[in-house]
């Protein structure tokens, strides 16, 4: 659809849409502001739709749909936030120090197979995806 002179010099002096975002950071659990106060966060979990059937595809459009009518709309803003994170984190050293077994043979695949982690991490295999409202 065009747009008219009017309406793109109308769209110039808008907002930018970095001034609109007040989330500067999520650490430990905690969404910190811009200005440093702290406001309720959540991450959200996703749903495969593309195994769902109707019915669960529906529901879960439901649920998020009764989140977002739950926000009053003239004191409060949601803002929704999605990150892309490499790596497997602590879980290798987490496997590595759980490690119970006696035999020698079990040990020596699992240094294998740890080692095999950890080559995978290196060239970026492992990739996790995270919501936040």
């Amino acid at each position: 659809m065009p747009v008219t002179i009017r309406d793109y010099e109308q769209s110039l002096r808008s907002a930018a849409l970095c001034e609109n975002l007040r989330i500067r950071d999520l650490l430990d659990n905690v969404a910190v502001q811009v200005d440093g106060s702290f406001v309720a966060g959540y991450e959200l979990s996703g749903m495969n739709s593309y195994y769902a059937n109707d019915e669960a595809r529906n529901r879960a459009k439901s649920a998020f749909e009764a989140l977002v009518r739950s926000l009053s709309e003239q004191s409060m803003r949601m803002q929704i936030r999605r990150e892309i994170s490499g790596g497997a984190g602590d879980l290798i050293a987490r496997y590595s120090r759980e490690q119970r077994n006696s035999s020698a043979v079990l040990q020596m695949l699992d240094r294998a197979r740890t080692d095999q982690w950890r080559r995978k991490e290196a060239t970026g295999l492992y990739i996790q995806h995270h919501l936040h409202a």
